[in-house]
C-alpha cells in the first residue's frame, strides 16, 4: 500500500515593523522677530532619525504665516503685530516624533511721516483751541510722547494737542515722538501764543471840558 506523505511548508508570519522616530529637529531660525507686511525668508527645519511624515504646530502661526504640513518650512508675509510668543513644532512618522520651540515676534511697520493739521499753530492766550490731531503714513502708533505750550496737553495715545493756553509765547518748536513695536517717528510741531487783543478802550472823562491855564502869559494879540 502506498504511504502518502503531506509535507507541510514553511510558514512565514509577516510583522510589519515601524519608522525610527524623528529626533534632532531644527529650524533655521529659531527666534525670528519680522514685521508686518514684510515677507519672511522661509524658515526651513533639519532632522536626524527617520524621515518626517507631517509636521504640525501649536499654537497656531502669527496671521499670515504658514507651516507647510509636508516640509515643515515656514513661509508667508505677517498681517498683524504679536507679541513675542513660543510656538511648538512637532515632527512625526510612525515611529514616534521630535519636538522644537520657535519664539516668534512680528512688529508693526514703524510710523513714518509724522504731521499735525495745524503747524505752524497761532493761538490766543486763554482762548481754547480747536484741537490738533496728527496723522502719519506708517503703522499705527502706540504711544506719543512730548512737551507742549503751558496749558496746552499732548494726548498719549491720539497724539492731539488741546487744551488752553496760559503764557504768551513767541513762536516755539516742540517735538512730538509717535512709537509702536516697530520703531518711532518725530514731528517738529511749531506753535505760537499771541497775548489777547485790548478791547472796551475807554477814558474816565469819555467828555472833557478844559479851562484856560491862569497863570499862562497871554500873548498881546489875545
Amino acid at each position: 500500500m502506498a504511504v502518502v506523505v503531506f509535507g507541510l511548508g514553511n510558514a512565514s508570519c509577516n510583522s510589519s515593523s515601524k519608522d525610527v522616530a524623528p529626533s534632532g529637529l531644527t529650524y533655521s531660525a529659531e527666534i525670528a522677530v519680522y514685521t508686518v507686511g514684510t515677507a519672511i525668508a522661509p524658515n526651513t527645519p533639519t532632522s536626524s532619525g527617520g524621515n518626517t511624515a507631517s509636521y504640525s504646530v501649536a499654537p497656531p502661526l502669527p496671521a499670515g504665516l504658514d507651516l507647510n504640513s509636508s516640509t515643515g518650512i515656514i513661509s508667508g508675509t505677517p498681517s498683524a503685530a504679536a507679541v513675542t510668543t513660543n510656538y511648538a513644532v512637532t515632527a512625526t512618522n510612525s515611529g514616534g516624533s521630535a519636538k522644537v520651540t520657535l519664539t516668534i515676534t512680528v512688529n508693526d511697520t514703524a510710523p513714518s511721516n509724522l504731521t499735525y493739521a495745524a503747524n505752524p499753530a497761532v493761538y490766543t492766550l486763554k482762548t481754547p483751541i480747536q484741537p490738533n490731531k496728527p496723522s502719519n503714513s506708517g503703522g499705527k502708533v502706540v504711544t506719543y510722547t512730548g512737551t507742549v505750550s503751558a496749558g496746552l496737553t499732548l494726548d498719549p495715545t491720539t497724539g492731539v494737542v488741546s487744551g488752553t493756553p496760559t503764557t504768551v509765547t513767541g513762536p516755539v518748536k516742540f517735538t512730538v515722538i509717535a512709537i509702536n513695536s516697530g520703531g518711532s517717528t518725530t514731528a517738529s510741531l511749531t506753535i505760537t501764543v499771541n497775548d489777547l487783543a485790548p478791547t472796551n478802550l475807554n477814558y474816565a472823562a469819555s467828555a472833557a471840558v478844559y479851562g484856560r491855564d491862569p497863570h499862562r502869559r497871554q500873548h498881546p494879540n489875545q
